[in-house]
């Protein structure tokens, strides 16, 4: 997978990247993630993004596992045409390249929903549950494919952990 054409912080990603508050790099991440078990992560859209942009949605320690089968993702009809695909930039102590797919393959979330998010599905990790190994590394969204994004439509990603404490 090449470079992003663009990068893009969810709410939680803004926080931890320094963004908003620069004092969230300085918490104790055994205090800060131990008992996170769901991320709920919103991106609201700008309509200047692209294809192959990156979203950030929140960055998690070594040792977490995500659970792939109860991830979804859940929009408001934010192009006429959009796929997103989750995955991660752990590189495995860099012995692999980042996987933006490791979760989920391409959803088509253009239509957007409101009774139950679109499923997590396709992802590289389903059948051999993959363990972060490089510390901190950021869970990300990539859009495979988007025609005339909406500015102020919302994406919720809500991702399950596991292995944290």
């Amino acid at each position: 997978m090449g470079a992003p054409t663009n990068i893009w912080y969810s709410n939680i990603a803004a926080v931890q990247a320094g963004g908003v508050n620069i004092l969230a790099n300085l918490n104790d991440p055994n205090l800060d993630m131990g008992n996170v078990k769901l991320i709920t992560a919103t991106y609201t859209m700008t309509g200047n993004e692209v294809a192959n942009d990156v979203i950030y949605i929140a960055r998690v320690p070594q040792g977490v596992i995500v659970n792939p089968v109860n991830g979804n993702i859940a929009s408001t009809a934010i192009a006429t045409t959009a796929t997103v695909s989750v995955g991660d930039t752990d590189t495995q102590g860099g012995t692999v390249a980042y996987d933006p797919a490791r979760y989920s393959g391409a959803l088509n979330v253009a239509a957007g929903n409101t009774t139950v998010g679109f499923a997590f599905s396709g992802g590289t990790t389903l059948n051999t549950p993959a363990q972060i190994q490089d510390d901190w590394a950021w869970l990300v969204a990539t859009f495979a494919t988007l025609n005339t994004p909406v500015a102020n439509k919302t994406i919720v990603f809500r991702i399950s952990l596991a292995g944290l404490d």
